[in-house]
């Protein structure tokens, strides 16, 4: 219990700190993550209240417009708290999901969450992924629970915090129909898209609103292509600055050993842990193809891989689980110096690498001090 309460006590203190820094660094910078989209979502939000109209707004997404409307009447400063509340929701989340399968370190996957070059890197900003990261860790959170019909209705909903929700609700009602055979769980999914299609025929007087609304889909539809596109593996090539270089391998090393046991025992082990990859892969790989190919408006942006960073986490406690049960059986002794060394290079490298979102003035001073200890 006292060793319990004393990791509680350290969780506390180290949320504080990073909590203080993002502060800090929100009321020097001169703007916020996201771009003109960042101040976009906002606006909308903002406007809500006088504009009821602007709640079904598909751009802005109507979840976001929802909760976030209250936050920003504040101004920009309320959209920042928001991100930072989802911020430390989900890394609660992660904590308590890794519990509940099982799995160690579960103290390990809340500081990763809480320190995730991605999501920190946006955290400042008025976007919509910070949110929906929360929805969708609160959508798998249920499903481990066994709450089948809850999960099904919110991952419904998901689509409405961003398009990619439609990512997820695939595999998630995947899992409840095909693996799991709670087949009538697929009308509750179907619950979050007949409640906005009928607001959207109600309120804007189109049938189908949720596709003729959809700016995605217009934006198809209309030949466009402003962002144009990219390399197929420009997410992987991201990688070492969006989840870092040493979290990347371990992702895929969590992926391997998840591989080695679906091949031995199907779906019957680590099912939850199944859902998980499968999202992750699904929304990851989404978002390769369409910047491949120029579709669906897309821009290449990293900022989109914040919804799934917390599922990355996730992976990667899993990885470290299972290695160093292997490696307390080869490493023996030597095994809990090679755990501290894999835990410092995993938390330490990605902010190695990625320096370029930090201000100048500490960044010309965290280098001037390098200089100086390398004379």
């Amino acid at each position: 219990m006292k060793l319990r309460n004393l990791k509680i006590q350290i969780l506390a203190v180290f949320t504080i700190a990073v909590f203080s820094f993002l502060s800090y660094l929100a009321y020097i910078s001169p703007g916020i993550s996201g771009g003109m989209d960042s101040y976009n979502h906002y606006l909308i939000a903002k406007h809500s209240w006088s504009h009821p109209v602007l709640f079904l707004d598909q751009w802005g997404k109507p979840i976001y417009n929802l909760i976030a409307s209250p936050f920003v009447q504040l101004g920009i400063t309320g959209a920042i708290g928001l991100n930072m509340l989802c911020l430390l929701a989900c890394s609660i989340l992660v904590y308590k999901i890794i519990q509940k399968l099982n799995l160690q370190y579960a103290w390990l996957g809340y500081i990763l969450t809480l320190t995730s070059p991605i999501f920190l890197d946006n955290t400042i900003s008025a976007i919509t992924e910070p949110l929906c990261a929360l929805l969708v860790l609160l959508t798998l959170y249920l499903y481990i629970d066994k709450k089948y019909i809850a999960s099904a209705v919110l991952a419904g909903f998901l689509p409405f915090a961003r398009s990619e929700g439609f990512i997820i609700l695939f595999a998630v009602v995947f899992f409840l129909t095909v693996v799991d055979k709670h087949y009538k769980t697929i009308v509750y999914a179907l619950v979050g898209s007949l409640v906005f299609n009928l607001l959207g025929w109600v309120i804007e007087g189109e049938p189908l609103w949720i596709l003729t609304s959809n700016p995605y889909i217009n934006f198809e539809l209309s030949g466009r292509n402003i962002c144009g596109s990219g390399g197929l593996f420009h997410y992987f090539y991201a990688a070492h600055y969006t989840f870092g270089f040493a979290a990347s391998l371990l992702i895929a090393l969590g992926s391997f050993f998840y591989a080695i046991h679906f091949v031995s025992e199907g779906f019957t082990r680590d099912s939850s842990i199944g859902l998980i990859l499968l999202c992750f892969v699904l929304y990851f790989g989404s978002h390769m193809g369409i910047w491949w190919l120029g579709k669906m408006g897309s821009c290449g942006y990293v900022r989109v891989m914040v919804v799934i960073a917390p599922l990355a986490v996730i992976l990667i406690v899993y990885g470290i689980h299972h290695l160093f049960r292997i490696s307390q059986v080869h490493l023996g002794a030597r095994a809990p110096v090679a755990r501290q060394l894999t835990l410092l290079f995993l938390v330490v490298t990605p902010f190695m690498f990625r320096t370029d979102t930090i201000p100048t003035s500490i960044r010309c001073k965290y280098l001037k001090s390098k200089q100086n200890i390398r004379n």
